[in-house]
């Protein structure tokens, strides 16, 4: 199982009888995502090979977020 980033948060809004959804990521959730695959290693509830591909997984995604002077942001 994978984490995928840009599913941690949703808004919904009303336009035109037309329901609108807004997917977001915060910093906060990415690093949490990362210190939870540590500590499930720790605790062996994963392998260290499942560390690395979450791991890799969560970096690859964190490459398509937008960036601003360098910095991710929402």
């Amino acid at each position: 199982m994978y984490m995928r980033l840009s599913r941690s948060a949703k808004r919904q809004k009303k336009f035109l009888g037309i329901t609108l959804i807004a997917v977001t990521s915060s910093i906060l959730i990415i690093g949490m995502g990362l210190i939870a695959n540590v500590t499930a290693y720790d605790l062996g509830y994963i392998t260290f090979q499942d560390l690395i591909n979450k791991t890799k997984s969560i970096l690859n995604s964190m490459r398509t977020l937008e960036k601003f002077n360098g910095h991710y942001h929402q």
